[in-house]
């Protein structure tokens, strides 16, 4: 029954997606991957393979009653999960055009809706970001808002904190106007432990990133449960 009830969310998941940003647009990139052989997959929306990845484990997952899927299936599917949840937030529809980009503006975005969707599901007001320049997010708690940005920060090839790229979040903040509250996500590294890459993420940061006062910084990373094989993201507030 467990498999079953994930080979149906991995469904639902997949369809959201499909009827959001349309499955015409998600098949035409996989006939054109076809048509060239599988070359050129680097011109190849993120979503698109994600999209494609995820539906052949599906296929495969149904045909023999049970799914392990992969940790980008539950990417995918985490990301139509998190669509669901902002379908009535204002500045949704202007969210989609833009996880059809590529790779840099997908992965902001993607981390924008994660952030988004949990604030939501606390049954938060919100309002997603409208045009360039605006906040990712807007919280509205009494009778003001609050800004809320997001940084997805890179990390070089090594993998190690050393190569996180602290210059570029440097720049990012300087753009933010206090008061504001910032979500930082640090890319998971097989050389830490959860507690060790959020807890030395903010020890790097904090001696490293001059950080004006009345932004409120919450460091997150995203790691695999294997118990309940769900891909989960953990904040922590940077003291």
């Amino acid at each position: 029954m467990k498999n079953q009830l994930n080979l149906d969310r991995l469904d639902r998941n997949l369809s959201f997606i499909e009827q959001t940003v349309g499955k015409d647009w998600l098949e035409n990139w996989v006939h054109h991957m076809r048509d060239n052989m599988g070359r050129m997959q680097y011109r190849v929306p993120p979503l698109a393979l994600l999209w494609l990845k995820a539906k052949d484990e599906l296929a495969l997952g149904q045909l023999r009653g049970h799914v392990v899927p992969s940790e980008s299936t539950l990417r995918i599917a985490r990301l139509g999960s998190n669509l669901e949840a902002l379908t009535r937030v204002p500045g949704y529809n202007e969210q989609i055009p833009l996880l059809k980009q590529g790779q840099q503006i997908f992965l902001h975005v993607e981390y924008r809706l994660d952030v988004a969707a949990t604030l939501a599901r606390q049954k938060l007001k919100l309002f997603l970001a409208h045009k360039t320049g605006d906040p990712d997010i807007k919280l509205g708690l009494s009778a003001k808002e609050v800004a809320v940005y997001t940084i997805r920060a890179e990390i070089g090839g090594n993998k190690d904190l050393k190569d996180l790229g602290l210059s570029a979040i440097a720049e990012d903040i300087k753009a933010i106007k206090p008061p504001a509250v910032l979500y930082v996500d640090l890319p998971p590294m097989a050389i830490y432990t959860l507690e060790q890459l959020l807890t030395q993420g903010a020890e790097l940061m904090a001696k490293n990133i001059a950080m004006p006062s009345g932004i409120e910084v919450i460091l997150s990373t995203i790691f695999l449960d294997k118990k309940s094989n769900q891909l989960i993201r953990s904040y922590r507030p940077m003291k």
